[in-house]
């Protein structure tokens, strides 16, 4: 019994290790969006990627039934985490967990900035203004609490918005024609 028990801890340890180092990635892009904010913009990205590459687009509206897994996908399914960043993307809990796994883990993040966005380091020496300084009391005790449940921290939130304002993005203007969007998602 005691081998039976040691075979199968060790074969569920090997197969997940190789799901996470091995096993191909099962979306080519997850796209981490405030609904109210970019909801319809999401959509757009979504299948203007997809009719320009084969990859599987990951959006959670279209996923409801994996929406207690977003973190999981996040983590080691997600190849690309594609950031539709508005005025409130990075207030949301869930773009909080998103980022920061995707930070966490090394998983290529693509921020993509819409009109609106304020971001939330304001200058080049690394000092906080005071929407990052605050940032955990944007969210209620229970939200908080399910992100501790997910295994997010808010030193883990901060340093991956931080790493987040590190990386080229590209600027999507919300109010260009349908060309001009179309050339900035086939960047």
């Amino acid at each position: 019994l005691i081998f039976a028990v040691i075979a199968l801890a060790m074969f569920c340890m090997g197969y997940a290790g190789y799901h996470r180092f091995y096993a191909e990635v099962g979306y080519g892009a997850f796209l981490c969006h405030h609904k109210v904010g970019a909801g319809a913009l999401a959509r757009f990205v979504k299948m203007r990627i997809g009719a320009l590459s084969t990859s599987t687009i990951f959006l959670d509206s279209d996923q409801l039934e994996g929406v207690d897994l977003i973190i999981d996908i996040v983590r080691s399914q997600t190849k690309n985490l594609v950031i539709l960043l508005t005025k409130m993307t990075l207030t949301r809990p869930w773009c909080a967990a998103e980022i920061a796994t995707a930070s966490t883990n090394g998983t290529s993040m693509v921020p993509v900035i819409c009109d609106g966005y304020v971001r939330l380091i304001c200058d080049d020496d690394g000092l906080e203004d005071e929407a990052m300084a605050q940032l955990d009391s944007l969210w209620t005790d229970r939200e908080k609490h399910q992100l501790g449940q997910n295994g997010i921290e808010m030193t883990m939130i901060k340093d991956a918005y931080r790493h987040l304002g590190t990386l080229e993005s590209i600027q999507l203007k919300r109010l260009a024609t349908i060309r001009e969007q179309e050339a900035v998602v086939a960047l």
